[in-house]
């Protein structure tokens, strides 16, 4: 740098040099030379190689003013006194510049520079207080005492909703709080003021937009020499943290509220301990909160617990994902009680889990009720007869295994529905009428009752209907329970159709056999007349060893158990007509089966066949008997066909098989090989049907359920 004198048109400037102290910088109008004396060096920070070239970029950037446009711009006031011109304006309030026209002086004396930095930090300090406030939802006031002016901070302005330019005085600021708490002001102010106190107080405000808002106001006296001159203080505005607050206060006392235990562990800490348990654990384990908080919930763990569980609520945990489990636990006595815990991660913003919540339910009364609905699911289902269990509306809510059994209807077929699926059209209206009447006044309704299967087949059933009671008296459902004793009134039924056969046979053709006895026992009896007495008794014989021995088929049938088998169907028929071909070879027999088809029948269903062909041979008129066996199916069911050139099958008789008609001591029908069929085809859940064949003859079917295979 260059001293004064090396710069002729600086020398001019010293007359204006004489008004500044140290502290100058003297820039030529070229700007090619400058002189900076050692106090502005000091303070500029300068290296001796700073060159007049680069000063003024240099000065620019440690002052943060583009000197060289302000040197172009320097407003220009005469003074008189020194012949030469100064600036009307200092650079922000931090350098005053002078200039002669040939040169430029910047006045950088240390005395003026401190006092305007200390004006820019001030400036700066409360620029960052306004931010401050702006960020906190805060603000200052101020009461002078003497006076009694009120001042507030731009914050405080902002919270109570006002223009910045609003000054009120202290009455107009009590005016902002509720009617409520303008009382609890006033009272904290002049305790402050008398007793020379700080108060602290959160009260409510409403400002002139009528919003209501929670504010934090604290006050602090100002004392100087002993003496209060002001009362100074704050506002914050807490609206929102105070509504959290309230949130989580509510939320708290509901937890602590619930009929459930509640834990905390934390996450972040070895052995996730817990930080927070309710009440309603404490009351359900029987620890408090200091035997708890920092333990690992284990501590209710005991021999009993299923290790298998414990395993999945580690896995849940391990993996941050929600889990319910029940758990034998042990409260702080040693006693059991069943705990229903769901576990479920606490994450953070960034999903990070920070903490688990535990949420404990104990359900030992459920678990001893499930124990004992288990026992009596158990009894039901062993208890061998068909139960079933209706809402009061009468829909079926739940069936057994035996009800599925019996009825045919599988479970998943019958919910939802009501029993009258089951009806079978036989019992009379009235009974219906009586049954809803009983139950639905809490009796209890026993009858005998004949009901339907899926299949078609009706079934008999000693059936009792009882009503559900609850502890208040309201009837909650109905149980019916039913006893199949369809083989008890078929079999009573059987050898009472059995015995009238036999009785009205054996005394026809016992009759028969004197009346032609008596014959051969005349004298004046001619020979032929003998012969032919003599060929009726061995026919009549022989129908009699034959019913004998169809007799004895039928006690067979029912003394023997019930055993229904899958049968193939081919096997059946091939059975039975082999049989048949070697005892009537006379006879022609055509099977038109190839089949694979199988059933679901008795294991006496050959003998049914057999019996049927039996009889279309035996009863036949014609000169060679004529016999065809084809069958038919659709989705469910499969018809064996028995088709014969005979005559017909009476129309009584083939009513009284088929159930259209029943026995009675005027008519017994004389088939005792069809009702050998129509009973081993009933204990088959089938049933028989009877058509004309054409030109002449009959047509017997076998209907029975079909086996269907994938």
């Amino acid at each position: 740098m260059n001293s004064l004198e090396d710069v002729p048109e600086m020398l001019d400037c010293e007359d204006i040099l004489s008004q500044t102290s140290a502290g100058v910088v003297v820039i030529a109008s070229r700007r090619d030379d400058v002189f900076v004396d050692a106090t502005a060096k000091e303070l500029l920070k300068l290296e001796d190689d700073v060159t007049p070239v680069d000063f003024p970029e240099h000065f620019s950037r440690i002052i943060g003013l583009d000197v060289s446009a302000h040197l172009e711009t320097v407003p220009i006031k005469s003074v008189p006194e020194t012949g030469y011109e100064l600036p009307t304006a200092i650079w922000d309030n931090s350098i005053t510049a002078y200039t002669n026209g040939k040169c430029w002086i910047l006045d950088l004396s240390t005395d003026q520079n401190e006092t305007q930095q200390r004006e820019v930090l001030l400036e700066r300090q409360r620029d960052l207080l306004r931010q401050t406030e702006r960020v906190a939802q805060t603000g200052g006031w101020e009461i002078e005492i003497k006076s009694g002016g009120l001042y507030w901070s731009h914050g405080t302005k902002r919270i109570h909703g006002v223009d910045l330019s609003y000054e009120p005085t202290l009455e107009d600021a009590i005016g902002f709080y509720l009617q409520d708490d303008r009382e609890r002001i006033r009272e904290v102010v002049s305790q402050a003021i008398e007793a020379k106190e700080s108060y602290d107080v959160t009260l409510r405000i409403e400002t002139p937009a009528g919003d209501t808002k929670w504010i934090k106001s604290t006050g602090e006296p100002v004392i100087k020499d002993g003496v209060l001159t002001h009362l100074r203080g704050a506002v914050q505005d807490i609206t929102e943290r105070q509504k959290a607050d309230e949130q989580r206060k509510m939320l708290e006392r509901a937890i602590d509220s619930a009929p459930i235990g509640v834990t905390i562990a934390d996450a972040n800490k070895n052995d996730e301990p817990l930080v927070y348990v309710n009440a309603g654990f404490t009351e359900l384990t029987g620890y408090d909160t200091a035997a708890a908080i920092g333990e690992n919930c284990r501590f209710l763990q005991g021999e009993n617990t299923d290790e298998r569980q414990v395993k999945r609520v580690r896995e849940a945990i391990e993996k941050e994902f929600p889990r319910t489990v029940e758990l034998l636990n042990y409260d702080k006595n040693g006693d059991e009680f069943w705990n229903q815990l769901t576990v479920a991660p606490i994450k953070d913003e960034t999903g990070t889990a920070t903490h688990f919540v535990g949420i404990q339910n104990d359900v030992s009364t459920r678990r001893r009720f499930e124990s004992e609905l288990a026992k009596f699911r158990q009894a039901v289902e062993s208890a061998g007869h068909a139960i079933y269990i209706t809402d009061p509306d009468g829909t079926i809510t739940y069936v057994n295994s035996a009800f599925e059994e019996t009825t045919q209807y599988s479970e998943h077929e019958v919910l939802g529905k009501t029993p009258n699926i089951l009806n079978s059209g036989e019992m009379p209206e009235e009974y219906f009428n009586q049954l809803w009447s009983t139950i639905t006044a809490g009796n209890v309704l026993e009858a005998d009752i004949i009901d339907q299967r899926k299949s078609g087949q009706r079934y008999h059933a000693h059936q009792t209907i009882a009503p559900i009671i609850d502890g208040m008296d309201d009837i909650q459902g109905f149980v019916a329970i039913q006893t199949d004793t369809t083989d008890q009134i078929e079999r009573k039924q059987r050898i009472t159709v059995l015995d009238r056969v036999l009785r009205h046979n054996l005394r026809n053709d016992m009759n028969v056999i004197l009346g032609h006895a008596e014959i051969i026992a005349a004298e004046e009896t001619e020979t032929e007349a003998r012969r032919q007495s003599a060929e009726k008794i061995q026919c009549v014989g022989n129908n009699l060893l034959s019913l004998v021995q169809k007799e004895r088929k039928v006690v067979e049938l029912l003394s023997a158990p019930m055993r229904i088998e899958v049968l193939s169907v081919s096997t059946v028929l091939e059975d039975a007509v082999t049989r048949i071909r070697q005892e009537y070879p006379e006879a022609e027999i055509d099977m038109m089966y190839e089949g694979t088809d199988t059933v679901r029948a008795s294991q006496q269903l050959s003998e049914a066949v057999r019996e049927l062909i039996e009889n279309a041979i035996i009863h036949n008129d014609r000169e060679v008997p004529q016999v065809e066996i084809s069958v038919t199916e659709d989705t469910e069911t499969l018809a064996i066909h028995v088709a014969d050139n005979s005559t017909t099958i009476p129309e009584q008789e083939r009513d009284i098989v088929t159930g259209d008609k029943h026995t009675s001591p005027l008519y017994h029908g004389s088939g005792m090989g069809l009702w050998l069929v129509k009973w081993i085809i009933d204990r088959s859940g089938g049933r028989l049907e009877f058509a004309e064949n054409e030109p002449r003859g009959n047509i017997v079917q076998i209907i029975i359920q079909r086996v269907i295979t994938g």
